[in-house]
């Protein structure tokens, strides 16, 4: 007898758990007026339009303004941009041109990208490290530009060109 009891209460309380928390949100709604059934409002009658007759005669405005439509009508009905013809070719635009001489454009500087990283030894028996290769002294390290003298005291390199111009690039700090 006493089990049965125990399950009672728990279905008592397990109800009540659920159903309170519904009927204070609905006893709220009510108290606020918040969404539920409100009666229609009853607002402007609307104008009674007669009864529609489909084969009725026209009236004279009605056929005027039929009229001055289909004066106005500028596109057939039905019709698409597509079924009108291609418009006639159009001659050819003759554009004068022009000469501008433009000023000749530097060339660009062919050791601007070297950077030196290593270097160890001096001239025949150096070697240079640069862009993630290692050359030695008389390889060419960029393209027309031989390595001509290596100084790891000094930290430097000269670099030749077949034109006999010699430049000092000097090791990355």
């Amino acid at each position: 007898m006493r089990c049965s009891s125990v399950v009672n209460s728990q279905r008592v309380l397990t109800g009540g758990a659920v159903l309170t928390p519904v009927l204070l949100v609905m006893g709220i709604r009510g108290l606020i007026g918040g969404p539920g059934v409100a009666p229609a409002a009853v607002g402007p009658q609307m104008p009674d339009l007669g009864v529609f007759a489909p084969n009725a005669p026209a009236t004279e405005k009605e056929l005027k303004a039929l009229e001055w439509t289909r004066d106005h009508q500028t596109v057939e009905r039905g019709s698409t941009p597509m079924d009108h013809a291609e418009p006639p070719p159009t001659a050819p635009v003759l554009v004068p041109v022009t000469e501008t001489t433009e000023a000749p454009k530097p060339e660009a500087d062919p050791l601007a990208g070297l950077v030196v990283t290593t270097i160890m030894g001096h001239d025949e028996t150096g070697f240079v490290s640069a862009m993630g290769k290692v050359f030695r002294f008389g390889e060419e390290i960029v393209p027309g530009w031989k390595i001509s003298a290596i100084d790891a005291r000094l930290r430097h390199i000269d670099v030749s060109c077949s034109t006999g111009e010699t430049r000092r690039v000097s090791l990355k700090q």
